[in-house]
């Protein structure tokens, strides 16, 4: 929680207010780093990927990309007989199909 509170110090730009029945946006914070702009890219993106990757660890990160490995080839070999496989390469953590093989596919043709 207190690590909630400093991060949330630190990147808001704005707070909400209740005043009265109303609520009004204080721009006053001075401990604020500002906006984060396009400029910096997609920041937040970035951000979770690198808490991603801090909170697994080495030995996390190896048994989790291994888990991806396995489930994409689990689920391309059970659907193989169904979908096409556009490569013949085997997947590693994704798998990519199209719908030229199947009914409803043909029917659109």
């Amino acid at each position: 929680m207190l690590l909630y509170k400093r991060a949330r110090t630190i990147f808001a730009s704005t707070a909400r207010r209740q005043s009265g029945n109303q609520l009004k946006l204080d721009f006053n914070q001075p401990q604020s780093i500002g906006r984060v702009k396009a400029f910096f890219g997609n920041y937040g993106m970035m951000l979770r990927a690198l808490a991603y990757i801090q909170t697994h660890g080495n030995d996390g990160l190896r048994e989790a990309t291994e888990a991806a490995v396995l489930n994409a080839r689990y689920i391309a070999h059970g659907l193989t007989s169904d979908f096409e496989r556009p490569y013949n390469n085997p997947p590693m953590h994704e798998v990519v199909f199209n719908d030229n093989a199947t009914p409803w596919a043909l029917r659109r043709r």
